[in-house]
């Protein structure tokens, strides 16, 4: 017996708008609990705090980067399910234009296209900000990112050690050279 394929919701795709903060903060700290419980120590994530994460996404959807965008994922209901953000590149050693800064989605909203639908919106606010190339960094032990990533064309580029309080971690670049051929 075949497993049937799953039923795709209403989902809408759009940008961020200001008073979303909190249920971005929501789904930013419920879905690293769900991703990194595992790579991460339980400690470092039962510490994290929609209150403070509520309050980054504030000062980014109230002031945000020049170039920059945030774009949620919202269910039938209008619940954001998902998000991502945006920009220029953050780093002044980087050769890339442009840059994913994040892209989450809750586990039960996982394979259902959410995520390619997100970062080709990314993607292309990037374009029209005139990025040519960008990248996304990845916890290098995420399979479902790293996997994720090579399937929508990025190319793996480096590797860094870093630290996230007082763990040491390490994650991998992607990259996509041409942004316009790769989401145009």
């Amino acid at each position: 017996m075949s497993a049937r394929p799953r039923a795709q919701a209403p989902f809408e795709v759009r940008p961020a708008r200001r008073g979303e903060e909190r249920a971005i903060a929501e789904v930013h700290v419920a879905s690293w609990r769900e991703t990194y419980r595992g790579l991460i120590s339980d400690a470092t994530l039962d510490r994290m705090s929609v209150n403070s994460r509520a309050r980054i996404w504030r000062e980014q959807l109230l002031i945000p980067r020049p170039g920059g965008s945030v774009t949620v994922a919202t269910d039938a209901a209008g619940d954001i399910i998902g998000f991502g953000s945006a920009g220029p590149q953050r780093e002044d050693d980087r050769v890339w234009d442009g840059e994913i800064y994040a892209l989450y989605i809750l586990r039960a909203a996982q394979r259902q296209g959410l995520g390619r639908r997100i970062l080709t919106a990314l993607a292309r606010t990037l374009i029209e900000a005139g990025c040519a190339s960008a990248d996304v960094w990845a916890l290098s032990t995420n399979t479902n990112a790293v996997d994720f990533y090579r399937a929508m064309g990025a190319e793996q580029e480096a590797t860094r050690a870093i630290r996230y309080g007082a763990e040491r971690l390490s994650e991998t670049a992607f990259i996509w050279r041409d942004l316009k051929a790769a989401f145009g």
